[in-house]
């Protein structure tokens, strides 16, 4: 990605959560640019992954997060946020990449799957 600032949306995630995401991601990325997302006109903006909670918050057309991330069907890079092993091969099998859980915050997984899905060399 070169120079260039790396955005990530957090897409339906409540205040805690996206606060604790928030930090964990730019930890992980360096200067990336994190974005909360609550509503299907959010998505609108250039971003180059989707942080997808598995249950959405806020208003958004899809009824869950492995729903948005079939209806994107690859037009955007998306990962889901789940503590559910179920969840993430779903989502995989619906065109999201591999992702993590809230309970993985900061952990080498979490660090691991942002950087992969992003391109970045580790």
């Amino acid at each position: 990605m070169g120079d260039q600032v790396v955005r990530i949306a957090l897409v339906g995630h409540c205040r805690p959560d996206a606060f604790a995401l928030t930090s964990a991601v730019k930890d992980a990325i360096e200067g990336a640019e994190v974005v909360p997302v609550n509503e299907s006109g959010g998505l609108g903006g250039a971003f180059d992954l989707l942080l997808v909670n598995r249950v959405l918050d806020g208003a958004f057309e899809d009824e869950g997060g492995i729903a948005m991330i079939e209806r994107l069907g690859g037009s955007r890079t998306c990962m889901l946020v789940s503590n559910f092993a179920e969840s993430h091969e779903e989502a995989e099998r619906v065109g999201g990449v591999p992702g993590f859980g809230k309970s993985e915050l900061r952990s080498e997984k979490m660090k691991s799957a942002l950087r992969s899905a992003l391109g970045l060399e580790d």
